[in-house]
């Protein structure tokens, strides 16, 4: 399960889809021994990071707020080698597990189409011949819902989980 899925079609459409949806990040695409300089101070200084993240969303509980500045050091790496670097489309085609993707429609770091077009949804756009290979993707979108969907619609996001979790329990037969 995914929610607010980074899946791009390749380099460029993920950098320019970052970019567009948070500066923060397109500053971190743009330039990314910046990314490697924030990374480190935020995993040397998690008490003023967990302040700036209560500043910059007051509107989250506040250790869901601090929680967003409480990272691995690998973030920078994560953001190069797996998102920008659009490798987890291909990771998608590989497996044979069900993958469900969740997304909102004014979630401006997701490509909403492409996301589409990854779990098989049948359009003009994308034919027929993409829902069959990817039969075991499936996508969810919630309306007015922006990247941090769970922390946004934590309601909606729990009949997901527990509908995926009901679906695995059954098994292939189910």
């Amino acid at each position: 399960m995914a929610f607010s899925p980074p899946l791009y079609a390749d380099e460029a459409a993920a950098r320019r889809w970052l970019r567009r949806g948070n500066p923060l990040v397109g500053l971190f695409v743009a330039t990314p021994s910046l990314s490697e300089a924030v990374c480190d101070w935020m995993c040397e200084h998690r008490d003023p990071a967990g302040r700036l993240g209560r500043m910059l969303r007051p509107e989250l509980p506040r250790p869901l707020a601090e929680d967003r500045f409480e990272h691995l050091p690998s973030y920078s790496q994560t953001l190069a080698k797996v998102i920008i670097a659009a490798g987890a489309a291909g990771w998608i085609e590989d497996v044979a597990v069900p993958i469900q993707l969740i997304a909102g429609t004014d979630d401006a770091v997701v490509d909403l189409a492409f996301v589409r077009h990854m779990a098989g949804v049948v359009d003009l756009v994308f034919p027929r011949h993409v829902a069959e290979a990817h039969a075991h993707v499936s996508l969810s979108v919630r309306p007015d819902a922006e990247h941090e969907l769970p922390l946004t619609h934590p309601v909606a996001c729990v009949p997901e989980i527990e509908q995926l979790r009901a679906s695995l329990m059954r098994g292939p037969a189910g």
